[in-house]
């Protein structure tokens, strides 16, 4: 029913972000949405995922923790 409804109307069913609630909203009215939190809060596309780096150095930090 979900995907039947999707192609119906131009709308979005995702999970809210907090509580146990599921959220319907007009396609365009979210993308513009989420378009504007980008630009608000400075995000930036990342050329490569740096999330290996940052484990290799809280890998290498956490070694250095001196156990008691």
């Amino acid at each position: 029913m979900k995907q039947n409804c999707r192609k119906l109307i131009k709308i979005i069913i995702t999970i809210a972000d907090k509580g146990r609630t599921v959220v319907i909203t007009d396609k365009d009215a979210y993308q513009q949405k989420v378009k504007t939190f980008v630009k608000v809060n400075h995000f930036t596309k990342m050329c490569n995922d740096p999330t290996d780096v940052y484990q290799k150095i809280n890998t290498t930090a956490v070694h250095y923790i001196p156990l008691t």
